[in-house]
């Protein structure tokens, strides 16, 4: 139904971050870039080769987790470098999708609901980052 928009928009967007950030991107070979990578791509498989719903979307959410853990590790370690503002709002947006499904069945719901999950811990990650960073910048001067 109309709730696929929601994921339609979700996938343009993270692609065209991904094609910006293998020209402008910090990320690299690390091993948790590899180890990232390497799971994420396995839950790719399991979504592609699988014809049971649930396992698709078990290799979804697989693929999707495993890729926000160098996401979150950057925000640790740099929250001055990304807005807490646009995964916030990414978390609102998939809040929005969690109400536009149709019917409400796990299937179809743990997507959006998963997605809210993953932009708002990792808002709340930059946001307190953020304001670490500032309050010990102040403490500094003071």
């Amino acid at each position: 139904g109309d709730s696929i928009w929601f994921l339609v928009g979700d996938l343009f967007i993270t692609g065209v971050i991904f094609v910006i950030s293998l020209f402008r991107g910090v990320g690299g070979w690390s091993k948790v870039d590899i180890a990232s990578i390497t799971v994420a791509l396995m839950g790719l498989v399991i979504w592609q080769t699988s014809h049971s719903p649930v396992c698709q979307m078990i290799g979804t959410l697989t693929a999707d987790m495993v890729a926000i853990v160098p996401t979150l590790k950057k925000s640790l370690e740099d929250p001055m470098n990304d807005s807490p503002v646009i995964f916030a709002t990414g978390s609102i947006a998939a809040l929005l999708g969690v109400f536009s499904v149709g019917e409400w069945n796990i299937i179809l719901l743990f997507y959006p609901a998963h997605l809210y999950t993953a932009n708002f811990l990792t808002a709340v990650v930059i946001g307190t980052g953020r304001y670490y960073a500032k309050r010990t910048l102040i403490k500094g001067v003071i």
